[in-house]
């Protein structure tokens, strides 16, 4: 696709964003990942119904709010 200097001064900087974005998005699959496998094995040891505590919602919705101010960017 890259045929002179003009075309790489094009593709390059997608490629690098394309790279970026990709990273990001398994870095927010492993932290779900983590999420259900922690409230899986909360499931498993309780018998309160709660998949997570206050403390883990907490956190959980500031990273929410975190990647919406990220993605707003």
């Amino acid at each position: 696709m890259i045929k002179n200097i003009g075309d790489a001064t094009v593709i390059v900087p997608l490629v690098a964003e394309y790279m970026d974005i990709s990273i990001k998005n398994d870095d927010h699959l492993i932290k779900m990942a983590s999420i259900v496998q922690r409230a899986m094995a909360r499931t498993a040891s309780d018998s309160n119904g709660s998949l997570l505590t206050d403390d883990e919602k907490k956190q959980l919705l500031e990273t929410v709010q975190q990647i919406e101010s990220e993605g707003s960017k």
